[in-house]
């Protein structure tokens, strides 16, 4: 198993990202329904969601490393017009395709920066990435103020399929033991319940919630 040092920065309706198992008392199991049927209601509420938010595009754009703090998401209030420095998530964002146990689902990824190495890292690979995840409605669940490492072979399976989309950057450790990153990737990806916690429940992580996380790489 190689280990990609990269910096994924992603931010998307992801994910409770973080693979750390959590304490039984914030688990909790709940019947599940049909994943076929689940999968078009999830994908009914992403396209919902990115037909009616937009980012600010040409901020981010002008910006040589973007950061997450400097990704807003504002949704576009009925009668709204777009404003003309920014850009409607449906037309920005990729839509992808995956089949997870048997079940054919569809994400999207929002691509701000692409990395400038070679290589992008594998499903089984190990990943270096800072990261914030949060829920439709604007709930953060989960963030890393510093990078951290990860088995994707550990995570929910969204993760695994967007990270390859994105190469890797580079880093040096600093005298200080800090470490700074150049040439990073960076996007926003929106995951639909199937690719993430499903049924199970997690604290601030409801049943079937779609996940949207922001990602360095």
């Amino acid at each position: 198993m190689t280990y990609k040092y990269t910096i994924l920065f992603i931010c998307t309706l992801i994910f409770s990202v973080i693979s750390c198992s959590p304490d039984e008392d914030d688990v909790v199991s709940v019947p599940e329904n049909d994943r076929t049927e689940q999968q078009v209601i999830d994908n009914d509420s992403l396209v919902g969601y990115l037909n009616t938010h937009y980012y600010n595009s040409a901020e981010v754009n002008a910006l040589a490393n973007p950061t997450i703090v400097d990704v807003v998401i504002t949704e576009l209030l009925e009668d709204e017009t777009l404003p003309s420095d920014a850009t409607l998530l449906m037309t920005a964002a990729e839509l992808k395709t995956t089949t997870y146990l048997d079940v054919e689902y569809n994400y999207y990824i929002l691509e701000i920066k692409q990395g400038d190495g070679a290589s992008s890292p594998r499903f089984c690979d190990k990943v270096r990435v800072k990261y914030e995840g949060s829920l439709m409605d604007g709930t953060n669940f989960d963030e890393s103020s510093i990078p951290v490492n990860f088995d994707l072979v550990g995570l929910i399976p969204g993760w695994g399929r967007v990270m390859p989309h994105f190469n890797v950057g580079s880093f040096t450790t600093n005298s200080d033991g800090t470490v700074s990153f150049d040439g990073y990737g960076m996007g926003v990806m929106f995951l639909p319940s199937g690719l993430g916690y499903y049924a199970t429940y997690q604290a601030k992580i409801p049943s079937y919630s779609n996940l949207i996380g922001c990602i360095i790489s």
